[in-house]
């Protein structure tokens, strides 16, 4: 049998074993973890909660009991007198107790409203239930749990700073991307939008879990209708998405159904383009249309606003170890096995800055994937552009001149040019960016057709590039070693 639980009912689960199953109370459509003492541990916005309750008696095993109690009981009173009867009495108790335990249902889950204790056991078996009851959490509802009314809840997922809220959407905490429960709902929302890719893979759904992968703060509401115009103003024009708690729908900025699972979406339906960004890439076509290119239809990448660079000494040392790097290939590849000295000497701090997957390479521990780092003297010049080392980016169309290797570690590998590094304004280097995604785009459109590629375009370079410049924008928030390069 299944008994739904009310929105509207405070509730409290819990096991006879709580390492199976733990703590939790529901209140309007929140599910709260709570700790053994009672207080919040992490609170959820749930979808449909039911409990699925399937007892069964033990009538097996209280025949049993009943057995073993009553042979055991002659066996005393028939060996031992009045003293066997003086052990078989107390036996009988508690194996009786026993038995009358096995007749009757487990009481493995409690369900305690506020207005009383009512009970429902499940068997052992039955754990995956409960379990399922748990994994249906969806997000983390950090402040924001309706309250009074059985309403809806927004959980808004913005990729640049939200001004300030209206008071009259009931102000919750603004939760920052580094938070664990903002870790924990852009994990639990992607997972939700790869899923939704699995049934229907489009761009619009695309766009969609790659704006949840870049959230930068998030928030909930509760959806009154008579906060929905508020909301819509508050929202007009930001970077943001609103997944609905009632269906797990993605929404845009005006309340349109983006995308979802077993959702009819809204054909207007759309994400917000920052002007910046759109600029930009009116203008990236514009300087591929000069060379003979033609546009590119693919969606502007992320504005100003929505972007977080990382720090300059951080783009330093990274400069630094992919020069350690590009020379331990480039030198392998000729035979040449300079001594660590050297590279600590010409490098400085780099040699300590290697990633994992460079370190092994450095090592001998990976030599089938050292020669392809030699690429990574192009993310080099990359980033050294970006903090002003080099005036301009070499041509995409050849490798960077090699005279560059030897000007970055003459002038900038002291301690003193790397606390003092600065990088471009994010403009530059969005705009750089937005010109290498362009051009890759252009080689794979043109690959995946089999036609010749673009003229003046070296896919190696382009790819170290893209690389270089996702990690610096901190694209999915990937480490140099898992950074992602789509067009």
């Amino acid at each position: 049998m299944s008994e739904p639980i009310a929105p509207d009912r405070v509730i409290e689960l819990w096991s006879a074993d709580p390492l199976m199953v733990g703590h939790f109370r529901l209140h309007n459509g929140v599910l709260e973890c709570l700790e053994p003492d009672g207080s919040v541990k992490s609170s959820h916005v749930v979808a449909d909660v039911k409990m699925r309750l399937r007892g069964e008696r033990s009538v097996g095993a209280f025949v049993m009991v009943s057995v073993f109690v009553l042979v055991v009981d002659l066996g005393l009173v028939g060996c031992g007198g009045t003293p066997g009867l003086c052990l078989a009495v107390p036996f009988t108790l508690v194996f009786g107790a026993l038995a009358l335990f096995m007749l009757v249902d487990r009481p493995e889950i409690h369900i305690v409203h506020a207005d009383g204790e009512e009970s429902w056991p499940l068997k052992d078996a039955d754990y995956e239930e409960v379990d399922l009851l748990v994994s249906r959490c969806l997000l983390p509802n950090e402040g924001g749990a309706p309250k009074g009314d059985n309403v809806d809840t927004y959980t808004l997922f913005f990729t640049s700073q939200p001004p300030r809220k209206p008071k009259t959407l009931d102000p919750t905490p603004l939760v920052g991307r580094t938070e664990p429960v903002m870790l924990r709902a852009v994990d639990k929302a992607h997972t939700l939008t790869e899923t939704i890719l699995q049934r229907r893979m489009n761009s619009r759904s695309y766009a969609v879990m790659r704006h949840i992968q870049h959230t930068r703060f998030l928030r909930s509401v509760p959806a009154h209708d008579y906060t929905r115009d508020d909301l819509l103003a508050w929202l007009d024009g930001q970077s943001v998405v609103v997944l609905r708690k009632s269906d797990h729908a993605f929404l845009d900025p005006k309340l349109r159904i983006l995308t979802g699972i077993d959702v009819q979406t809204d054909a207007d339906a759309a994400l917000t383009v920052q002007p910046d960004a759109k600029k930009r890439r009116d203008f990236t076509n514009i300087q591929l249309d000069a060379l003979g290119l033609r546009k590119v239809p693919m969606p502007p990448l992320r504005g100003e606003a929505e972007v977080e660079l990382r720090k300059a000494r951080e783009v330093a040392l990274r400069v630094l170890a992919l020069g350690v790097i590009s020379m331990k290939a480039s030198t392998a590849a000729e035979g040449i096995a300079p001594p660590v000295e050297a590279y600590a000497e010409m490098w400085g701090a780099g040699l300590d800055h290697l990633t994992p997957a460079e370190t092994r390479a450095f090592r001998g521990e990976d030599p089938d994937g050292l020669p392809a780092l030699a690429w990574r003297f192009e993310a080099m010049i990359a980033l050294a552009w970006a903090l002003g080392w080099i005036d301009e980016l070499p041509p995409v169309s050849e490798q960077a001149p090699g005279e560059v290797a030897t000007v970055i570690p003459q002038q900038f590998s002291s301690e003193e040019a790397v606390s003092s590094a600065k990088l471009r304004p994010a403009s530059e280097i969005l705009d750089a960016l937005d010109g290498v995604v362009c051009r890759r785009w252009l080689l794979v459109d043109a690959a995946q057709k089999q036609q010749p590629p673009p003229p003046g375009m070296n896919p190696s370079v382009l790819l170290e590039r893209h690389h270089a410049l996702n990690w610096l924008v901190q694209f999915g928030w990937a480490d140099w070693d898992d950074v992602d390069c789509p067009t």
